[in-house]
């Protein structure tokens, strides 16, 4: 009987290990994955076998496996609270030393695999267990080395340890995070100025406010502050997570921020001439949504309006100002140039000295003329002064001019609007272009980071 015994525990080992085997090789991987499933469920409440498949999982030739193979290994640990659920809580603290173990290594081609570990064993205990004190102080005692770790001297450590407390912070209960939410929110923000990891830190605050929502209204006063000095950071992902993390809190908790609007505003604006493209649009998201945050904020640049054909100019498609004298002719002494004056009573004495009232009908029926209505031109058009004196002796005939002028100059003004008009068709058709090529490229640079050996090749 005892050599049956002996036998079975050694059968099943060498089952246990065939099975971890087959996680080396893609072919073989899920088959390994759900035979160790099936040993988890049937042992699920023995002690004895759970504690030896977890220390399986640190073998003496560890080093010989292959980047794949460890990260299959990593993977069981989050395996072992979702089979397990409840029942994991009291292996927690030897799952959670095993997993530090693996974060201090500082592989940064780990520490994803690592968080996600982190992130499966918290969603499937913490929410089981019965009471809140037990899962805060759970909680607590998992932050702890992790806080420690962002203190470290180590930047692949620390992003690790970011990555971990993200993942935490996204699968805890709500009600742990509501109970830890100032003590968690100030660990948080001093480790912003201290640590060297901090996109993965501002990553965790943003992670923190979508889930707690207006609880987080009371400590925005000390975010903000430590938010916005990240503006000058060398590396542009932690320059534009501070954007998304400033977008956040305005769509989140708008009341509360809108005190820090403008010195955000000024901040944002800086950002919109950031070398890199997605800080910039990220800016620009945030731009629009601090706007209307302050509705009494005046436009930056107020362009006056002084002629019909300046009223009428289209509005720029580029970040540069828009340039008034694009469209400006060069100057022609052939151009007739319009009075700046109107045509009126003050130039009786000199244009109708020989015109007696009673032989001007023309005359009578403008007692009280109506000011002829003033057009700038931009072009320097000569001086009409002596012709009008040629034809002070033909009124009629001066009329006549007058009214051909005017019709040339109404049929001047409809071709000029059918210009602009055409104008404002093809640049409305190119910032449409422009903003299509813009999307394509943004997707297409979304799909490649997504990639994780990019991914891996960006944090490094």
């Amino acid at each position: 009987m005892k050599n049956r015994r002996e036998f079975s525990a050694s059968d099943l080992n060498g089952s246990l290990q065939m099975a971890l085997g087959k996680l080396g090789a893609l072919d073989t991987q899920q088959k390994g994955i759900e035979e160790i499933k099936d040993y988890l469920r049937t042992y699920k409440y023995s002690e004895d076998k759970i504690s030896h498949f977890l220390s399986s999982l640190n073998p003496n030739n560890e080093h010989m496996l292959s980047l794949n193979h460890k990260k299959e290994f990593i993977k069981l640990y989050g395996l072992i609270g979702e089979v397990l659920e409840n029942e994991c809580v009291p292996y927690l603290r030897k799952i959670f030393a095993a997993l530090l173990k693996k974060l201090k290594e500082a592989n940064p081609s780990l520490n994803e695999t690592i968080s996600q570990s982190y992130g499966s064993i918290i969603h499937n205990t913490l929410h089981t267990l019965p009471d809140l004190p037990s899962s805060c102080n759970q909680m607590t005692d998992i932050l702890k080395p992790l806080f420690e770790c962002l203190s470290s001297s180590n930047r692949h450590l620390q992003t690790g340890a970011g990555l971990c407390v993200t993942k935490i912070i996204q699968h805890s209960p709500l009600e742990c995070l509501r109970y830890m939410l100032d003590k968690l929110s100030l660990k948080l923000v001093q480790l912003l100025s201290l640590s060297k990891a901090q996109v993965q830190i501002i990553e965790a605050i943003i992670s923190l406010i979508l889930s707690v929502e207006q609880d987080f209204a009371p400590y925005v006063e000390r975010t903000v502050p430590e938010l916005l000095n990240c503006i000058n950071h060398e590396d542009f992902n932690c320059r534009k997570q501070m954007m998304d993390a400033l977008y956040t809190l305005g769509a989140v908790v708008p009341s509360s921020v809108a005190p820090f609007a403008r010195d955000i505003m000024n901040v944002l604006n800086r950002a919109r001439t950031d070398k890199v493209k997605p800080v910039r649009d990220a800016a620009g998201e945030a731009i629009n949504l601090y706007k209307k945050l302050i509705p009494d904020t005046p436009p930056k640049v107020q362009i006056e309006v002084k002629s019909p054909r300046e009223d009428m100019k289209p509005k720029s498609i580029f970040k540069g100002p828009v340039n008034a004298k694009f469209f400006k002719a060069a100057n022609n002494d052939s151009i007739v140039e319009a009075p700046e004056k109107p045509l009126g009573r003050e130039y009786q004495a000199h244009i109708f000295v020989e015109s007696p009232r009673s032989q001007s009908p023309m005359f009578k029926e403008q007692e009280n003329p109506l000011p002829i209505e003033k057009f700038e031109f931009e072009e320097s058009v000569g001086d009409i002064k002596e012709e009008v004196h040629s034809l002070e002796k033909s009124p009629h005939q001066l009329s006549n001019q007058v009214g051909d002028l005017k019709n040339e100059f109404y049929q001047f003004k409809d071709h000029v609007k059918m210009e602009l008009h055409q104008i404002n068709q093809r640049l409305g058709a190119l910032e449409e272009m422009i903003t299509t090529v813009s999307q394509l490229f943004d997707a297409k640079v979304k799909q490649i980071t997504c990639n994780p050996n990019i991914a891996n090749l960006l944090r490094n």
